[in-house]
């Protein structure tokens, strides 16, 4: 994973906003690893059918 992020003024909402997006990457990338999610996108993976409602309380204790 990169990132290329421009933020002159060292603000602290995107540090937050960087540890987040690597805290739930943390989960994430295994997750998708373990059931061959090949397009990691969540906004995809949750965005185009209901296949993932079974596994919903496994990505609940994910987060």
């Amino acid at each position: 994973l990169s990132v290329y992020i421009s933020d002159d003024g060292g603000s602290k909402m995107t540090l937050y906003a960087f540890m987040e997006c690597a805290q739930f990457a943390k989960h994430w990338i295994p997750y998708c690893k373990k059931h061959n999610i090949v397009d990691r996108s969540p906004e995809v993976y949750f965005g185009f059918d209901t296949a993932w409602f079974p596994e919903r309380d496994e990505i609940k204790v994910l987060a």
